[in-house]
């Protein structure tokens, strides 16, 4: 064998294209794989990448391209190469991209996007578990404010919230995106309809968790799971699978339980679950990012809210009239503290399925659950027991069925 992979080699591959042309020999992916397998093996052999090698020698690299070229206008394809066929004796092979291939290392092009989406989905799932597990310790922020109204609450959190959001737009210079959003009454509709599904939510827990009905709380977000897989069903077309379906039964099941027990519906909990799921889908197929699709909510939300707390200033009813220090601190604080996990549930909510979305959802009322039972000693009667427990056995039959899934080739 000659000592270097040089011009010579390349001209022995091209010519080998060039009569395959000639003869009109539709088949020039059989010569393809034992040209690059001999180039690779003379690389090899000097202990250097081919990539390296070639570099060494002008011309070289647009001769191998254009040998990929030919080849896929020869079989039809683009001249990119995309989908082309390299049959060897014994059948074919799918490719991508043959000119992008490096060859020194056998490593097909697509691999590094592959990579990229997988730490993409990586980071969304990182995301998505740190927004469940602050929300999942919210009770404990909520009954430093028990004497405040939970409505004042929330007009709160919806105006510091906007104060922190207009600091940190400021601090990116992130504008470009409202100007043209001005002229899409559609997406304004969309998101007037998520600030409302948002502050309804938001509403519906303060009131829970200040009025001691923190396990009824986390009810609703062990629920809100199983309503994402019905939501993606319905507007996602997602076809959940039989197993799936049975968890969606069986919390059915427990939801009902709890309703007769209890002689009247569990109405935080369905109205936390119904309306945190719906807000999930909006903002999974929103057109805005997590920044500026939170940025925009609480735009259409802070004049009704800050109207709302001037009043109740004006008439000396508010917290910021009659409360002291430490409790107008912590109502400042509701503006990172609402805005933070938000940011990272978008985040999150763009990278993933609604399926995973769902089990990580699961940290959230775990956290409430075990506050409320342990932490502030709310009843948990035998009745109650039934209602969770077959909630909590769709979410195990949920997550089995979904782990069992995720191991199948």
């Amino acid at each position: 064998m000659d000592d270097a992979v040089g011009p010579q080699r390349i001209a022995q591959a091209h010519a080998i294209v060039q009569a395959t042309t000639i003869h009109k020999d539709r088949h020039i992916g059989a010569h393809m794989p034992l040209i690059v397998k001999h180039i690779t093996a003379q690389a090899r052999l000097r202990g250097k990448g081919l990539g390296q090698r070639l570099a060494q020698h002008q011309g070289a690299g647009v001769e191998v391209r254009h040998v990929a070229k030919q080849a896929a206008q020869l079989r039809g394809e683009d001249n990119a190469g995309h989908g082309t066929h390299l049959s060897t004796g014994g059948g074919a092979r799918r490719t991508q991209d043959f000119p992008a291939m490096t060859l020194g290392r056998q490593a097909w092009p697509g691999m590094g996007t592959m990579r990229a989406m997988n730490r993409d989905s990586s980071k969304g799932v990182i995301y998505a578990a740190l927004a469940y597990a602050a929300w999942g310790l919210f009770p404990l922020y909520f009954k430093q404010l028990a004497g405040v109204p939970s409505l004042e609450v929330v007009a709160h959190r919806t105006v510091w919230c906007m104060v922190f959001m207009l600091i940190v737009l400021a601090g990116l210079k992130r504008w470009a995106w409202l100007g043209p959003l001005l002229r899409q009454p559609k997406v304004l509709g969309a998101f007037a309809l998520s600030a409302l599904l948002l502050s309804a939510n938001w509403l519906t827990y303060v009131w829970a968790v200040q009025h001691d009905h923190v396990l009824d709380a986390s009810l609703g977000y062990f629920i809100n799971p199983l309503v994402n897989v019905a939501l993606g069903y319905v507007f996602l077309h997602e076809r959940p699978r039989r197993l799936q379906w049975l968890a969606v039964g069986l919390a059915a099941a427990g939801v009902l339980w709890l309703t007769l027990q209890t002689g009247r519906l569990p109405w935080v909990a369905l109205v936390l679950a119904a309306s945190f799921g719906i807000y999930g889908l909006l903002r999974k197929v929103a057109s805005l990012g997590a920044l500026e699709g939170l940025a925009l909510e609480t735009m259409l939300l802070t004049p009704v809210a800050a109207a709302a707390l001037g009043w109740w200033t004006s008439q000396g009813d508010s917290a910021l009239a009659q409360g002291d220090a430490g409790m107008i601190t912590w109502l400042l604080f509701a503006g990172p503290l609402t805005a933070l996990p938000l940011l990272l549930f978008a985040a999150g909510a763009r990278r993933i399925p609604m399926t995973t979305l769902g089990l990580l959802q699961y940290i959230s009322p775990s956290i409430q659950f075990m506050l409320g039972v342990w932490l502030y000693h709310e009843p948990f009667a035998a009745a109650r027991v039934v209602g969770f427990g077959l909630i909590w056995a769709a979410l195990l039959v949920y997550s089995l069925e979904g782990w069992l899934n995720s191991r199948r080739p």
